[in-house]
This record gives C-alpha cells, structure tokens and sequence, in this order.
C-alpha cells in the first residue's frame, strides 16, 4: 500500500483523474497546503465484486467539492477484475483481504493501513465509510462536515442513501430500535420531497456513508465483530450515544445504495440467509444490552422461542425462515462474542439507557410503520403474484395416481364387498335412520347398549353412511380404497400452499400416502384414523386461507370437528395449532377465532358426563371397536409406526388382527 500525508485526492478538472485505459484514478501531486485545525477526513472503500459500481463511487469521490486527504480501498477477494488494473497513487492505496470477511473487519483494516494526522499539524481526524455502491453527490462529505463542525457533540454523521437509478427515491434515512430491540430503518423506499428535513437526531446511521471521528472510533473499538454486517452500524452508534456521544443525519449529503447490507458483495441472498442474518443481530444486541440480572432469563429463552417462532413462520406460509429462525437461536445461545460485546459496552459506557430511550420507535409509530409497510407488501403481491408449482403441470396428478393404483393393488380383495369386519370395524346398520338414531342424547343401540351423550364419532358415521345410504357399509369400503389418493391430494395441496418450489409438493404428498400411520389404520380396520389422517391436509389447507373468507373459516371449523371427533388424542395438537394460528395472524384473526366452535358443542356433552363419572380422560379415546395390541416401541412412535409388528403394507403376523370382508352387514 502506498500513501503519502503530502499529498490529496485530485481536483475534478484534473487531466490525470483518469489512467491510460480510462479507469478512474485518484493521484495528485500537488502540495498540500496548510490546514491546521482543518479536518482530516480518510475515506474508507470498501469493495467486493462491485464491478457494476466502483467506477462511479470513484468518479464521486474525484468530483467531491471538499476532497478527503486519504482514500484506502480494501478489496474482499473480488474475482471480477474491477480491482485489478485501478490506478491508486499519492495518497491512496489498495488492501486485499480474502472473500467473506465481514464488512466491519475491511472497515477497521482500512483505518488501521490509514496514515494518522503528523505530530506537527494537529487537526480533527474522520473516517468516511463507503462501499462500491455508494456513489457520493459532489457535496456529500462537505455537507456533512459543515454539520459535525456546528455540533461538536455530533460524533457520526450519516447523509440520507439513495436509489442508484433514482435520486429522488430515498433508500434509507437513519435507524432505531422498538421497544423490544429489532432494528428499524426509519425511512425506507419513500420519494423525497423534503419531508424528512427537520429532525436530524437519530439512535444510528447506516454504514453505506457514514462519517465517523477517528478517536471515537478507535475507543469503541470499531464495529462488533459478531455483528458481520446487519445491525452492525446500528450497535456502533448505540454504543457511541451510551458514550455520552451524539449521532445524526445529514438530509443535505446524498449517497447512493443499491440495496440493504446483506447483500453487498452477494449476487443472491436467500430468504434463509436474510431471516438468519437480522434475527441474529437482534438477538446478539438483546444478549449485550440486557441487565446482568437477566442475562440468564434470555440466554434460556432463546431456543424455545425460536422453535416456537419457527411454527409460526409455518402457519404465516414462511417455511423457508424456519431454518434461519433456529440456526440464529442456536449461534447466539452457543456460538459466543456475548461476553466480549458486553465488556466492550460496560468498558465504553458513560450514561445510562435513559439517554437512548428518547430515541426509540415509540408503539404509535410502529403500528404506522407496520401498516405503511403491509400495504406495500401487499400491493407489491398484487402486482406480481406468486408462481406456485401447478397440479397437472408439475407431478400432482401423477402421484395422486400413483398413489390410487398402489391402493388398489394393496386392497383388490376389498374391490366388490359390501362390508368390512375385523379389528376396529364392524359393518354399519342398513338403515340409515338407524345411524342417526345414535346421535344425540338417548339409548344408543351401541356394543351392550347405553343412555346418555353420544360420541362425537358417531356423527361422522352417520354423515358416511348417507352418502351411500342403499348400503352404509359401502362407504366404509370406500373411505378405505380412497385413503391413499386422497390423503395425496389433499397433501400436495397444502404443501404447494407454504413453497414455490414444483417438487416439494410431489415430495411430500407421496410420502403422507404411504404414512405408517395411514398403512397401519388401514391394516387394523381403524376407521377414525384413516379420515382424521386424509382430512387433515385439507383442515390445514383451510385454516391458512380462513382469513380471506367467512367461507374458508366455516370449513375450516367442519374439517376441526371432523378430524377431533375421528381422533380424539388429536385435540391437544388441534388446539395448539388453532392458537399459533390466532397468534400469528392475529390482525385477520377474527375469522380464525370461532374455528373451534362446532368441535365444542360437539364434545362438550360427553366431556361433562366423563368429568361426571371420574374418568375426563376417557374423552381422549379413539372410537371403534376395542381390540388388544401390544405397544410400539418409542423408535416406533417417533416414525409414526402405531403398529408394533413393522406389518406396514399388509399384516403378516398372527399378532394384530386383520380386515376381513364381509357378504353380509350386522345391525
């Protein structure tokens, strides 16, 4: 690296501003001239394959009406030559560090490699922090010196980032925390018509253009090396304010941006990533800032609260966050630089929270944020609707077929027969009133007979045994050849609802066909278990579209009965997931709320005379005929196996009794 103190950035009407082959240089070799008590300033470039818009950062810092004294590129291993053949001189020079070194790391290499003001000339050092994508207007550093210079406590500065295509569309102004710590830019894709003129104290800038004294920088130690780039600047400046410091922005200074400093340096960041990167960062600066008294409750918190907010980026269709949510949880919880960020912070530190409290979202403007930003998002999903994998296009009709002539080669001796027995199943009455005799309260003709509430199973009997009411028994024999296909069907639709992805919905859907679960109520003639398995999809299906219509809703509360009333042990899980749903989505909520109503009215009855007789848990029981099995072993029921014998496809073993067909039905 070469750099010269005697030396400056070239005047724009230089003839050598520009190499042989035209590239942007800085190099002067005029003297420089005097300036005692004059601010130093040494701009930092920070680059990483910037190709695209190195050449017109250069251009902005050459153009500059006040000129910075030194100018240090650091290079993260850009592969697309844009470094390679640039012409750096006098008081420039060039830094290679390795490809994904953080951006705080180049950051603080570069003002190491940075010559310091001589003994003999003593003036007021800064630091000028750039990457290839933030091109300054021509006045830009003047600007935002001439505000640090009338406000002595001002010790970061940042101007206000705009669109690299657009100027007149700001990109980001200023940044701040709410109440419970997540980052916060406070202005963001908005035209700018100098509405945000007037207040310039914020909690933090960002570091696209950030004007920092060099002392300063030097005593906070720079930016938090487990903060790598989102929220990094942000920490800094919070750090700086606890100092007894200020910060503020310049809505004078122009710099451009071409997007949030995740992707700089990164032709791609996916939605994993993006989740991962600013969950971390939050959780990271929640870790440092907390009271010592504390720290505990949130270190123990932070992986159950991740897997509980990875289910709720499920039912908000976000699978591809769920990932990123627990890889933060776990890097913060076990991966370290809490206890260095929090001795830096107690190290620094010169006021109390109270000085930063000022500067906070405040809950009012949050929800105004909140809405401005949803209804963006949501004109923005209006305009370019999401591609989801299609049904006849991308593989759903084949493995619904798939999956139909596997049930029909399993269970041809079930093809032509009225009824079926054996196991959990006996034939339906012949009469369909019959059926529906056995709903309510009264005298049920059920096993040796009893008075008092139904179960709520006998309903979904009743309801079966009318849609082929010349033969109820038929519609058994029906629900059973019909299992496969349609627990596909209803599989790949509620998986196509939460990706885009065309083969993850054929994934999922063939192997929910052939569930141990499914297979094994099958096998043992478990009525209730083969539709709560083939009606679930479709209740999930419903509860995600509940918020659009009172319609969905009304479905989704049929598909809840139906499924709690076929499989009983299901209703913690049921509620459980109604819950998170609620709490997610908790603005459209009023939809999702009465989901559970139908399954109440139905349960509450039995629920009452159990409590009655001593016995609640008896609620919880699956319907059909009891028969004795040995229990799985926990391997087992982790894959879903209910039967202990690994019969799957069909019973093979003398142990578990098997569907038989039957050519005549019993009352």
């Amino acid at each position: 690296m070469q750099t010269s103190p005697a030396q400056s950035l070239p005047r724009p009407e230089s003839d050598r501003s520009r190499s042989d082959d035209g590239r942007p240089r800085v190099d002067e070799s005029r003297p420089d001239q005097a300036r005692t008590g004059r601010p130093r300033v040494t701009a930092v470039l920070v680059t990483a394959n910037g190709g695209e818009h190195l050449d017109r950062t250069i251009d902005g810092l050459v153009e500059q009406t006040r000129h910075p004294e030194n100018l240090v590129v650091v290079d993260l291993g850009s592969t697309d030559g844009s470094t390679a053949d640039i012409a750096l001189g006098g008081s420039a020079g060039l830094v290679r560090l390795p490809a994904g070194r953080p951006f705080g790391e180049a950051v603080a290499r570069g003002e190491r490699e940075a010559p310091s003001a001589p003994d003999d000339e003593p003036a007021e050092e800064w630091l000028w922090i750039l990457g290839h994508d933030n091109a300054p207007a021509p006045t830009a550093l003047a600007e935002m010196l001439s505000a640090v210079e009338i406000a002595p406590s001002v010790v970061v500065a940042g101007p206000k980032l705009v669109a690299v295509d657009d100027p007149s569309l700001i990109r980001a102004f200023g940044e701040s925390t709410t109440r419970t710590g997540r980052s916060l830019t406070l202005v963001q894709d908005e035209l700018d018509q100098g509405q945000h003129g007037r207040h310039t104290d914020v909690l933090g800038v960002a570091a696209a253009g950030m004007l920092v004294r060099r002392s300063v920088w030097r005593d906070l130690g720079g930016f938090d090396p487990a903060l790598p780039d989102v929220d990094a600047a942000l920490d800094f400046c919070i750090r700086a304010r606890l100092a007894g410091h200020r910060v503020a922005v310049v809505p004078e200074a122009r710099v451009t941006s071409a997007g949030p400093i995740e992707e700089f340096g990164r032709k791609r960041v996916s939605e994993a990533r993006r989740v991962r990167a600013h969950r971390q960062a939050q959780l990271h600066r929640r870790l440092t800032y907390a009271p010592a008294g504390l720290l505990w409750l949130h270190w123990l918190t932070l992986v159950p609260f991740a897997i509980g907010r990875a289910i709720g980026h499920l039912v908000a269709k976000h699978p591809a966050a769920v990932s990123g949510e627990l890889a933060a949880a776990f890097s913060v919880a076990f991966g370290g630089g809490v206890r260095r960020a929090r001795r830096n912070v107690q190290r620094t530190r010169r006021v109390g929270w109270a000085a930063v409290e000022p500067l906070r979202v405040s809950w009012r403007r949050l929800h105004e944020h909140r809405t401005t930003t949803r209804d963006v998002e949501l004109a923005r999903v209006e305009d370019a609707p999401i591609a989801r994998a299609s049904f006849l296009g991308d593989g759903g009709v084949w493995v619904v077929l798939a999956a139909a002539v596997l049930s029909v080669v399993t269970l041809w001796p079930l093809l032509g027969t009225p009824a079926l027995t054996g196991g959990g199943l006996l034939p339906l009455s012949t009469d369909v009133g019959r059926l529906w005799q056995n709903v309510g309260y009264g005298w049920h003709s059920i096993g040796t007979g009893s008075t008092g509430p139904s179960d709520p199973f006998a309903a979904v009997v009743a309801l079966l045994g009318s849609i082929t009411a010349w033969s109820p028994s038929t519609s058994v024999v029906l629900v059973m050849l019909l299992a496969m296909p349609v627990s596909a069907l209803g599989a790949w639709f509620a998986v196509r609802k939460v990706t885009t992805r065309s083969w993850v919905p054929v994934v999922g859907a063939a192997l929910y066909a052939i569930a141990p679960s499914l297979i094994g109520a099958v096998t043992t003639g478990h009525l209730g278990a083969v539709i709560a398995h083939l009606t679930l999809p479709w209740l999930v299906l419903a509860v995600l579209e509940a918020h659009r219509s009172w319609a969905w809703a009304s479905g989704a509360s049929l598909l809840f009965a139906v499924v709690a009333a076929s499989a009983p042990s299901l209703l913690p899980v049921l509620l459980l997931g109604w819950l998170v749903s609620v709490v997610v989505g908790w603005r459209r909520a009023h939809r999702r709320v009465f989901i559970p109503v139908p399954t109440v009215v139905l349960f509450l009855p039995l629920v009452l005379e159990q409590i009655a007789r001593g016995n609640p848990l008896a609620v919880f029981a699956d319907p059909g005929v009891p028969s004795a099995t040995r229990a799985p072993s926990a391997l087992q029921l982790a894959i879903g196996q209910p039967l202990p014998d690994w019969n799957g496809w069909l019973p093979s073993s003398g142990r578990s009794t098997p569907v038989r067909c039957s050519s005549r039905c019993r009352s």
